[in-house]
């Protein structure tokens, strides 16, 4: 990004949004748009995104709908708003990211959806050989669901699933804001939905991390933690 900034950046419509897409087969027959894949994102930062995602089951973020491999260091997404009927992300609404570390991200933006994500609205870390650092990150987030239906929100991830994996975190700062509730809310400061399979090595560590977490339940059904809303074993 060479420290370049993006202003003002809009995409709304049916179907999965964001800047970047993948594209296969480019300018032969049966192209077609696929996750961005194996990229390394430096220095690059967006002010003022608007990105709306209609449709079922779509997603929206302001990097990349959907990603497998990718990296970040040095980005940010300031005063932007990220709206999806399913999956909404800060950076990328579903990822497998990379083993690479993630260090000095910024987010701060308002988010609607079901799966909620400052960074990722659902991520997936699946590796045995995976281990990945998350540290200096600042994440400032208003969360909404999708009118009345049940949100899963948290400053790294919505949704988060591991593996045969471990990742630590560090130093990161997180704000996360829920004004409205849901009928179902599980939020946590970095992540709301934690799933995670018991019969292989899962690690999460946290350490010297700032979170802010403020949840205003009108439904029925809340789940709220400093840093993870709820956990369970994977199916």
């Amino acid at each position: 990004g060479n420290g370049n900034t993006i202003k003002g950046y809009c995409d709304i419509g049916e179907g999965n949004k964001s800047f970047f897409k993948g594209v296969e087969n480019f300018g032969r027959t049966g192209e077609s748009i696929v996750a961005v894949q194996n990229a390394q994102f430096n220095d690059l930062h967006f002010d003022g995104a608007y990105v709306k995602a209609t449709g079922d089951g779509a997603r929206a973020a302001v990097l990349a709908e959907q990603s497998y491999g990718i990296a970040f260091n040095n980005v940010s997404v300031a005063n932007s708003v990220i709206s999806a009927s399913h999956t909404a992300g800060g950076l990328v609404g579903n990822s497998e990211p990379a083993s690479d570390d993630m260090t000095s991200v910024h987010v701060d933006a308002v988010l609607r959806g079901v799966h909620v994500g400052g960074l990722f609205g659902e991520a997936i870390f699946a590796s045995a050989e995976m281990a990945s650092s998350v540290s200096n990150i600042s994440v400032d987030i208003e969360v909404y669901a999708v009118g009345e239906d049940s949100v899963a929100a948290g400053g790294f991830a919505g949704q988060f699933t591991m593996r045969d994996a471990n990742i630590v975190f560090s130093n990161d700062t997180v704000t996360l804001v829920m004004p409205n509730g849901a009928t179902t809310v599980v939020a946590g400061g970095l992540v709301g939905n934690f799933l995670y399979d018991a019969s292989r090595s899962v690690e999460m560590l946290n350490l010297g991390n700032i979170i802010d977490i403020s949840v205003n339940s009108t439904g029925y059904i809340a789940y709220a933690g400093g840093l993870v809303g709820m956990g369970s074993f994977e199916n």
